[in-house]
């Protein structure tokens, strides 16, 4: 009985591994690109189980076939998230002495709709002193309670809602240019804006909360649907500088979010520097990098942290970039594939499939 378990166990755990290898947005399959680095210590422990001989004698046949089979399981992992180990060299340059011709911080959180403790977020905002600050989950209530923060920053956009997708943005600099848009959901909006830092220095901001894949809320075509028409809209704007931000609903070494990246010419700052876990925080065993941020070549980042548990679901990320005249060289993005513009194209595809007679969108975004 005991072996009959350990093969069931292993076979879960091989098809959990190959899943997210399969192009398709079935939430059920996506789910398995989040636990990774749970799928990852489990693959370890059960080949230490088998070489121990403690669920059959090692050196049969069927142990090496398990033992083969672990190896694949654990190269997959490997590839997946080595990129996030610190060993690994980092995508996003650290900002040292170059020329910069400005700079910004800002923080992004997802506070949790539920959540009533605001004045733990504040007290943080507050403490950090970041330029810009980026709230999720925001409704009416949690609107109506960060008016504490109009004072340091007199520049805000300000979007209630009460299905989980609402968003606060607040700036201590100019904002211009601001737009609203509804990607693929009419109850999904995105921020669109330009931040003036002075005379020199502007950045392009994009602030991000797209659908996840789950049960109720269906596959991930709407998020990678999103994604990809974001990913696009930057990749016709190499000129300017570009920062985004938000809870994505996806982890960072997913294949959408990488092809997001390759896609746009994005930098993720994680690359190299670690994962910076930010859901979920009141779980120390389930925790995936879900908020991030991606900044064009023009930026170099010189901190990136995770904050303190402010009663959400989310922890918060915390960053300080500087902004070049010109795009840095010592950048190392991920290289390009023949098949991205193409699978860019699918993927944009099955978001309009599922947009309901009666959606409204906004204009579309600059080709």
């Amino acid at each position: 009985m005991r072996l009959f378990l350990f093969y069931i166990l292993t076979f879960i755990l091989f098809c959990a591994t190959i899943f997210p290898f399969w192009n398709i947005g079935w939430w059920w399959v996506r789910f398995f690109d989040f636990p990774r680095l749970q799928i990852f210590f489990l693959n370890l422990i059960l080949i230490a189980a088998l070489i121990s001989g403690s669920v059959l004698k090692f050196g049969s046949i069927n142990s090496w076939i398990l033992l083969a089979g672990f190896i694949l399981s654990l190269g997959l992992d490997i590839f997946r998230i080595y990129p996030y180990a610190i060993s690994r060299k980092k995508e996003s340059a650290t900002y040292k002495n170059e020329k910069a011709i400005g700079k910004l911080s800002i923080l992004t959180c997802n506070i949790l709709l539920t959540n009533k403790e605001h004045s733990k977020i504040f007290n943080l905002i507050e403490e950090k002193d970041p330029d810009l600050v980026l709230l999720l989950e925001t409704d009416k209530i949690w609107v109506s309670a960060s008016k504490v923060l109009e004072k340091k920053y007199p520049h805000h956009i300000l979007l209630p809602q009460e299905n989980g997708y609402g968003k606060v943005f607040f700036s201590k600099f100019p904002l211009k240019n601001t737009r609203i848009e509804h990607l693929v959901d009419k109850t999904v909006p995105s921020i669109f804006t330009d931040i003036i830092i002075n005379d020199e220095a502007q950045v392009h901001f994009i602030g991000l909360h797209p659908r996840p894949p789950r049960p109720n809320e269906g596959p991930s075509d709407q998020r990678d649907s999103e994604l990809m028409l974001v990913a696009e809209y930057i990749k016709n704007r190499k000129d300017q500088t570009i920062l985004v931000a938000g809870d994505l609903n996806d982890v960072a070494w997913s294949h959408t979010t990488r092809l997001f990246r390759r896609i746009s010419g994005t930098l993720d700052p994680r690359v190299g520097r670690g994962m910076f876990n930010t859901f979920h925080a009141n779980s120390m065993l389930f925790r995936f990098p879900l908020d991030h941020f991606f900044h064009s070549k023009q930026m170099m980042i010189s901190e990136i942290l995770r904050l303190e548990h402010v009663g959400s679901d989310h922890f918060p990320l915390w960053a300080k970039f500087h902004i070049l005249a010109k795009p840095s060289k010592k950048h190392k993005p991920e290289d390009k594939q023949s098949s991205d513009h193409q699978e860019m194209k699918d993927l944009q595809d099955r978001g309009k499939d599922l947009v309901s007679p009666d959606s409204h969108k906004d204009e579309p975004l600059d080709p």
